[in-house]
Parts: C-alpha cells; sequence; structure tokens
C-alpha cells in the first residue's frame, strides 16, 4: 500500500533523503511515516507537508490523538 505521503514524495520527484534535507528530519523517520510504522509529530508533519507543497491533511489523512505538550518538537 502507498501512503499519501510516499506518493506525494514520489509526485514531487524527490527522495527521502532529499526530503529529510529540506526538512530537518532524519531519513528514518520519513521512511518509517512512509510504512505506517509511525505517525511523526505534529512539527514533523508541518515540515513534510510544506516540503511537499502539500497541506498537511493531505499526506497525512489519519485521525490523530492528542499530543500531550511539550512533545510537538519532533
Amino acid at each position: 500500500m502507498v501512503t499519501p505521503l510516499r506518493k506525494a514524495r514520489e509526485e514531487a520527484g524527490i527522495s527521502q533523503t532529499r526530503l529529510a534535507t529540506l526538512t530537518g528530519l532524519a531519513q528514518s523517520l520519513i521512511s518509517d511515516a512512509e510504512r505506517g510504522i509511525l505517525i511523526p509529530y505534529p512539527r514533523a508533519r508541518r515540515k513534510m507537508a510544506k516540503a511537499l507543497g502539500k497541506s498537511e491533511s493531505e499526506i497525512f489523512p489519519y485521525k490523530f490523538l492528542p499530543c500531550y505538550e511539550g512533545q510537538d518538537d519532533a
């Protein structure tokens, strides 16, 4: 199954490594998010969406549990 994040990245024509460079996030985090192993914290989701020219809800169209205060820094 191709996740919306992976689809958006591939449509943008960039690698996971390039997306990591653009966002300042670890490539392993992007890989895990694309495979559905984890859902990044809001700040990381916003960085990926911005780098891909998409809204956060386009690349992460899932329902999230509220995050705890102070955990928005990933």
